[in-house]
């Protein structure tokens, strides 16, 4: 049994692929934890080149075994292949972590997958060439790129469609809907069209996994980023001001008019109830669910202890973050009584 599945190419790729990730997260957690090496993009890079050199001898003596092109060519090309690769899973956890501040194992996950899919395609088509079967490939080349630009713009067309004549409640949560909808309008095309029966089950299945993926990508880069995030605010109100404002007037910039123009209670409120952390009860008091509570406890405790404790903060390095609690402006015996009565 075990023999039968180790003749099949795409269980083999899973298992050299789940070593070397294994040998990558183990040296990323080493650069952070150990060396703390700084940003997490530059952590995940360096422990990419590690994975990426187990992942080389085992696609050549392990995965695809009926290459024939010679050795440096094979080199040079997954070289290439790789540090494309390398390039893009550091720039996913530089956006994930080092830009948004989640948490890099989350997006080490992310990078990861995303790395697969150009992996498995790259060294079966590019690097580990097998002989007679070019003109094969290059016809699944241009059925791949041929269906990611029909996904491109599926996910784009939802996604206006979806804004323009319908109802959003969050932002975050019909953007992902959008790119599953136009994953699910691939999947049909891959699976009923007989002009893509040259893929697999397994090649269209991690096409479809690498869409929802991509589709997940531009839910949280693109909308979301634009709708929420505290730094574009910052750029475009010193834009809206001149071009410039005073240092010491941001306090103001942020409690005054940020929260206003933003209706930021307003939004957060919303995006809580809807997914389903917060309850807002017939006395106008908001209180956390049972699963508000489980997110709370953990996220308390990664802040605490995952967090960096020494981080730039306005050329200080400090801890201050792991514990904002503890370091609050606010007097709590001196503020008014918020409690829910």
């Amino acid at each position: 049994m075990i023999f039968y599945m180790l003749s099949h190419e795409p269980v083999r790729y899973i298992i050299n692929g789940l070593v070397a990730t294994f040998v990558h997260y183990g040296v990323l957690n080493f650069n952070i934890i150990v060396l703390g090496v700084e940003p997490v993009g530059l952590a995940n890079f360096l422990a990419a080149i590690f994975g990426i050199s187990i992942s080389f001898l085992g696609s050549r003596y392990f995965v695809y075994t009926q290459h024939v092109n010679a050795a440096s060519s094979q080199v040079i090309r997954f070289l290439l292949l790789y540090g494309f690769i390398a390039i893009v899973s550091g720039f996913v956890l530089y956006v994930w972590s080092d830009l948004y501040g989640l948490s890099y194992h989350f997006g080490f996950i992310v990078a990861t997958v995303i790395q697969m899919m150009f992996s498995y395609f790259g060294n079966k088509v590019f690097v580990f060439k097998k002989e007679l079967r070019s003109s094969g490939i290059k016809m699944k080349i241009k059925k791949w790129l041929l269906i990611l630009a029909l996904f491109g713009i599926a996910l784009f067309s939802i996604y206006v469609l979806h804004i323009k004549f319908f109802r959003v409640d969050v932002v975050f949560y019909s953007a992902i809907l959008d790119g599953v909808l136009a994953a699910v309008v691939m999947g049909v095309i891959l699976f009923t069209l007989s002009y893509f029966n040259s893929f697999n089950g397994f090649e269209k299945s991690q096409m479809l996994f690498s869409f929802i993926l991509i589709g997940y990508m531009f839910a949280i880069s693109v909308p979301t980023v634009l709708d929420r995030s505290l730094s574009f605010y910052l750029l475009e109100k010193i834009e809206e001001r001149g071009g410039g404002i005073k240092k010491s007037g941001f306090a103001d910039v942020f409690t005054k008019e940020y929260m206003v123009e933003h209706r930021l209670v307003d939004v957060r409120l919303t995006e809580q109830l809807a997914s389903g952390t917060i309850e807002i009860d017939s006395n106008e008091c908001v209180k956390l669910t049972n699963k508000g509570r489980m997110l709370t406890l953990f996220s308390r405790y990664f802040r605490k202890n995952f967090l960096p404790k020494e981080r730039l903060l306005m050329g200080e390095y400090s801890a201050d973050l792991t514990d904002p609690f503890a370091h609050g402006a606010v007097d709590v015996s001196q503020a008014f009584d918020y409690k829910c009565k």
